[in-house]
Formats: C-alpha cells, structure tokens, sequence
C-alpha cells in the first residue's frame, strides 16, 4: 500500500472512529448525524475560531459558562481530533450536497 493511500485510510478510520465518539457523547445534544434541532449549534456550521479551539471547547469546557461542558474525563485528545474530523467531513459532504 502506497504511502499516500495508507494515509487516506488512516484519515478514514480516523474520521469513522469520530463519527462513533460522535454518537457515543455528542449526538445525544447536537443531534444524530450532527443534524441539530436548532437549539444547540449545527456542528457542520462551525465558524473557523470554533475549529481552532475544538480541543478546549470539547476536552476543557471552554464553553462551558453556555452549557458545553468538558469531556476531559471520558475523551482522549485523539477522540476529540477524530470528532473534529467527523464534523469537518459532514460540512464538506453538506457543502457538496448543496452546490
């Protein structure tokens, strides 16, 4: 397997892991398939601050005053990054469903 091949897939798994994190903690607010029902934010909209702060808002509650507690204590760095990528995949996939 070449070496950009096996990044692709590793990307891939990266982003399927995210999806199930996803649905594990985050679905159960933002909504399952991060389709939110208007009252939190829809994750596939986020704004590129949001983006850049993903890890405090999701690992350290950096949110946490607006009700976006930390999840330090049940997710690891990789989960939240694997998440991040989960949600960057969907806005692309809804971004390409609209053009």
């Amino acid at each position: 397997r070449s070496s950009a091949a096996s990044d692709v897939y590793k990307r891939q798994e990266k982003i399927q892991h995210g999806k199930a994190v996803y649905h594990n903690y985050c679905g159960v607010c933002h909504g399952p398939g991060l389709k939110s029902g208007g009252v939190l934010p829809d994750l596939r909209h986020l704004q590129p601050a949001k983006h850049m702060a993903f890890k405090e808002i999701v690992l350290d509650g950096l949110l946490s005053n607006n009700g976006m507690v930390g999840f330090s204590d049940v997710l690891t760095e990789y989960d939240a990054e694997a998440i991040q990528g989960y949600v960057i995949s969907e806005a692309h996939r809804l971004q390409s469903e609209l053009n």
